[in-house]
């Protein structure tokens, strides 16, 4: 799915680099110059689709680095083929952790901007 990600950024972004941060795709150009260039990315999750704004998945770094907050999961194994979003999707969500019933209760918070 990364590869996937990436590949569809690179037709986006023409300088993003992949392989100078271990954990980032990342540019040098301001993130307010490259989130018009992309588009928004969805995640289905028990059949509900979560949508996220190119703002959302961006991090303006130091300087004009942009990095892009969605990385590759370096484990190896049956998890090697996961996205780590994180805090990018999270944020936004009210999560509720059902340990007896070994689930997860996700919903949107109403007061997330963006």
């Amino acid at each position: 799915m990364f590869k996937e990600l990436t590949a569809k950024w690179r037709g986006d972004v023409a300088d993003l680099d992949c392989v100078t941060d271990d954990n980032f795709c990342q540019v040098m150009t301001p993130c307010n110059e490259i989130a018009p260039k992309l588009k928004p990315i969805g995640f289905q999750i028990s059949g509900q689709v979560f949508e996220l704004e190119p703002s959302l998945y961006l991090h303006q770094a130091e300087g004009k680095r942009c990095q892009f907050a969605i990385s590759n999961n370096q484990m190896k194994g049956s998890s090697g083929n996961l996205l780590l979003i994180g805090d990018t999707l999270l944020r936004h969500l009210y999560q509720v952790y059902d340990f007896e019933n070994e689930t997860i209760s996700l919903g949107v918070n109403k007061h997330s901007t963006g």
